[in-house]
């Protein structure tokens, strides 16, 4: 009987560092969705403030004068 070798692959390698990404993958595409939904929140919440601001402003104005007119504002 001869001792034959057979020759050695990569490929369960590849394999097994390709499955080692994904749930790397998958931790950081979580991280950044959730910093991301931080800023966002943080953002609308300084867009509510100012409405509310602007609205309370308009609301004085328009008791402190009956006949005067809400102007509209540009988006």
């Amino acid at each position: 009987m001869s001792n034959e070798q057979r020759p050695k692959t990569k490929k369960p390698w590849i394999v097994f560092f390709l499955a080692l990404l994904v749930p790397i993958g998958l931790v950081l595409m979580l991280f950044f969705a959730a910093s991301k939904d931080v800023q966002t929140k943080k953002k609308y919440a300084e867009q509510r403030a100012e409405y509310a601001e602007q609205h309370k402003k308009d609301d004085q104005a328009l008791a402190s004068d009956p006949e005067a007119t809400v102007s509209s504002h540009s988006r």
